[in-house]
């Protein structure tokens, strides 16, 4: 797309993630359009002139193995992972290279700073917390009582969940900070042929209606525009947190040595 930005091929841009919407916005793929249908949706899941809006998507979580905390209360926080307290407790999170862990770790670096962010992972892994290759590992890991407890995204773990496994799913920091919800993003494309029908579309897919369907179809897991949402939404600026991209990557390739 940002080869073929003097001649675009498409109308609009739709992903289940953020970071690649960032970057084509920098390389000023997209032209700006507020829909009308954005305006429940939260200021930080979506651009404030225009040039991308999120909607539904999937939330950071802790799945917890519910055999190995019988009468205790689950870890609940993003924090439980480093805490002392949990340390003969074995547990996981995904490597923060790529995926939606590295979306979190850009958001974390925005309060705490880069190399804070970073250093969140090494502490985590002194603390008896294995550093694995994507979220589903993290999901089969508690699944199978490898491990009590781990951070992950809700798509797996509801997975989870259908497919029988003992295992609680809790949203992180529902009494702090609130949960970072992974949007998906739409956009319209500069230059695009069909701009008229490409606003149609948007409107369409930001309503409300069609986030219910999204959910129902089993393609996206929680509404971003429903004003009755009892999941307490971590509050971030994607924009700013992309800002350390770079910093982040090369951080986390001399940090955490593999």
């Amino acid at each position: 797309m940002i080869a073929e930005k003097d001649n675009p091929q498409g109308d609009i841009f739709w992903s289940s993630e953020i970071i690649m919407t960032l970057k084509l916005k920098d390389e000023e793929v997209f032209q700006p359009y507020i829909s009308e249908q954005a305006a429940t949706i939260p200021d930080s899941y979506k651009d404030k002139e225009g040039y991308w809006t999120g909607f539904g998507g999937r939330g950071r979580v802790m799945i917890v193995n519910k055999e190995l905390f019988d009468g205790e209360e689950y870890p609940d926080s993003i924090y439980d992972l480093t805490d002392i307290k949990y340390k003969d407790y074995k547990k996981a999170i995904p490597y923060p290279m790529f995926g939606t862990t590295l979306t979190h770790i850009y958001v974390m670096s925005q309060d705490w700073g880069v190399d804070e962010a970073v250093q969140y992972f090494v502490d985590a892994e002194k603390n008896n917390t294995l550093i694995v290759d994507g979220n589903s590992v993290v999901r089969d890991l508690v699944a199978d009582g490898e491990v009590a407890f781990g951070i992950t995204d809700t798509d797996d773990a509801f997975l989870a969940v259908e497919n029988g496994a003992p295992v609680e799913v809790l949203y992180l920091d529902q009494d702090t900070i609130g949960t970072l919800i992974i949007p998906n993003t739409v956009g319209l494309i500069n230059g695009a042929s069909n701009a008229d029908e490409g606003k149609v579309f948007i409107d369409y897919i930001l309503k409300k209606e069609t986030e219910d369907k999204l959910i129902e179809l089993g393609f996206i897991d929680i509404s971003l525009n429903d004003t009755q949402t009892d999941i307490k939404f971590l509050e971030c600026d994607f924009e700013k947190a992309y800002e350390n991209s770079e910093e982040i990557l090369e951080k986390v390739q001399n940090d955490l040595v593999r």
